[in-house]
């Protein structure tokens, strides 16, 4: 297991694409990451608040696509560090 977290894509089973008004879910993965205080998200260079562990976007317009990266905050006491995911691309259609 790595120790940089990923970005996991899921939406309806069997779509190739998504489309204006589909729902979809993003999961940052960070197996190996300990202890986790919490998590951010990206799309392209804004910074997404209240988001946790998985970003859920109910009704998808055409401006929730782009380029989605999470970070994951570890700390302990005394000591913490954010660890960025590579960025995964969503489009909607």
């Amino acid at each position: 297991a790595s120790n940089v977290p990923r970005v996991e894509v899921s939406w309806p089973a069997g779509k190739a694409a998504l489309r204006e008004g589909d729902g979809f879910t993003l999961r940052c993965q960070a197996a190996a990451l300990r202890p986790v205080a919490g998590y951010v998200w990206s799309r392209g260079d804004v910074w997404l608040p209240g988001a946790g562990q998985d970003l859920h976007v109910e009704k998808a317009a055409v401006s929730d696509g782009g380029s989605y990266a999470c970070g994951v905050w570890v700390s302990g006491p005394g000591w913490g560090y954010l660890s960025l995911s590579a960025r995964e691309s969503v489009e909607v259609q």
